[in-house]
């Protein structure tokens, strides 16, 4: 019985996509006929061959295809023609490169029963003739100095024919004389990203990379001299791209590198409450999991040190670190510190409520066969629908943690307070289920329909989720919050102007 099935449906489904197919082609058929019949036979046999392109084997396309095939090409042809007389070439090029594309359908259906010009020597004589237009237009604009309009008709050239003539040459020269006029007029950036796009069509073009290099190096240099380190390295970055081997170069970039980095120390997190959730040193757990995320958000410039290094920095140092506290708010002379940073609990608590359980009143629908005598005397059964009552267990159970405190920041060579972040974070799981019921019929019987309300408090979850777990989302929520703050304040590149003047 299955099977027969099965097979039933397999053929209403493959009858039905079969249908579908052949209402498409039915239409493609349709339109290619009404183009046909005011004389667009181009456009009639694009129809039948986009039929078979899905339908490889369709005979009445094909047949149509085969028909109309010549007309449409010579068609096609005439307005490919038409265009390159007129001199419009990149229209005539568009048309024979279709043109192209229509024979190769045609050759592939099989339908291919005349000669054609040959289509590859047309498309190479009309590019040729095409570049030629844009290359003297690009000439022209050369000569007259505007290099802007130059490259982009040079350019063109290479979309019709690549490589054609001196063009790439010319866009890299045009490139170059902009960037000259550039650097005269202070616009020192500007000027070494130019040198560079002339290198993008010929490859170490004149002393083009030599001067983007030195560009950049001045720029890197006037930063680190304003004390703009983050800039600075970026220039010298580019510089290095550019000239790997320059010598100097490399020592510059890793003193701004140093000096753009910014190193905050993980102090400590104090939990005067003396209370902790699941056996777990808050303090401790919530700082560990900061700092990982913060390394994780922050660019490089960012150095998140723990508390073991600090304190070996600090012994090094012979510095006490037992003084310093939450309350800080004085000088703290520590070589290789900017930030130190601090957190502090003052609230920890969790509540549990249960389990309770309350004894419940309900309903539930049942239903029977009742006879009955129908019109004629006949002796026959209906069924009728019942109210039934019941009583259950409602069991519910919940639990609460709450954490509330502050972190703060302190730049270490002022003990000023950088950034004050208030921690208060609360995270709950409650629980209902039904059980124990009693009740007059089987509540499991097919004849007995429960309500939704009551199935779902029947299949409810009847496990709290873990103590850990819930503490765990919280450190997560906390750790997270503390890290954006910081990469939010201290992990900034300034915006700065490039000067306008510069010397290297």
């Amino acid at each position: 019985m299955f099977i027969k099935k099965s097979c039933t449906c397999l053929l209403v489904l493959s009858t039905a996509l079969l249908l579908a197919g052949c209402s498409a082609a039915s239409k493609g058929i349709k339109l290619g006929d009404q183009a046909a019949a005011i004389g667009n036979y181009y456009g009639a046999a694009l129809q039948y061959v986009n039929i078979l392109r899905t339908e490889p084997k369709h005979a009445k396309s094909l047949m149509k295809l085969s028909e109309i095939a010549k007309p449409a090409y010579e068609q096609k042809l005439a307005m490919a023609e038409e265009y390159q007389k007129q001199g419009n070439l990149e229209a005539s090029l568009k048309e024979y490169r279709e043109l192209d594309e229509f024979v190769a359908n045609l050759r592939l259906n099989n339908v291919l029963t005349f000669v054609t010009i040959d289509l590859g020597n047309a498309i190479s004589t009309v590019s040729a003739g095409a570049a030629e237009n844009h290359y003297s237009l690009a000439e022209s604009q050369f000569a007259r100095g505007d290099y802007e309009r130059a490259i982009d008709e040079y350019k063109s050239v290479l979309d019709f024919k690549s490589p054609y003539k001196d063009s790439l040459e010319k866009i890299s020269e045009s490139y170059y004389r902009l960037a000259v006029s550039l650097e005269a007029n202070h616009s020192y950036r500007a000027s070494a990203e130019t040198y560079i796009k002339s290198c993008s069509f010929t490859p170490g073009y004149k002393d083009a990379p030599r001067r983007a290099t030195t560009l950049f190096l001045g720029l890197g240099d006037y930063f680190a001299s304003k004390g703009n380190h983050r800039n600075a390295c970026a220039d010298y970055e580019r510089a290095q791209s550019i000239s790997p081997g320059l010598e100097g170069l490399s020592e510059k970039l890793t003193s701004a590198r140093e000096h753009a980095t910014t190193r905050i120390a993980f102090v400590r997190f104090d939990n005067p409450t003396g209370r902790n959730i699941a056996g777990m040193a808050l303090g401790d757990i919530i700082f560990e999991n900061a700092k990982s995320r913060l390394q994780a958000k922050a660019s490089a410039f960012i150095k998140a040190i723990g508390r073991e290094e600090l304190l070996s920095i600090a012994q090094e140092q012979r510095i006490a670190e037992g003084s310093w506290n939450f309350e800080t708010n004085t000088p703290i002379k520590i070589g290789g510190v900017d930030y130190l940073i601090f957190g502090k609990l003052n609230q920890v608590h969790d509540v549990h409520t249960g389990p309770r359980a309350d004894r419940m009143a309900g309903e539930y629908d049942f239903w029977l066969d009742v006879p009955y005598t129908d019109k004629n005397g006949k002796q026959k059964t209906r069924t009728q629908w019942y109210k039934g009552a019941m009583t259950y267990d409602l069991i519910t159970e919940s639990i609460k943690l709450t954490l509330a405190g502050a972190v703060r920041v302190i730049e270490a060579k002022t003990g000023a307070v950088t950034i004050s972040h208030q921690i208060s974070e609360e995270t709950a799981d409650n629980i209902q289920y039904a059980m124990s019921f009693s009740a007059r019929h089987n509540l499991n019987a097919p004849n007995v329909q429960l309500d939704d309300q009551i199935k779902t408090l029947i299949s409810g979850r009847r496990q709290l989720v873990d103590l850990g777990e819930l503490a765990e989302r919280m450190i997560a929520s906390i750790s997270t919050a503390m890290a954006d703050r910081i990469v939010a304040t201290l992990d900034r590149t300034p915006s700065v102007s490039d000067p306008i003047s510069l010397k290297y």
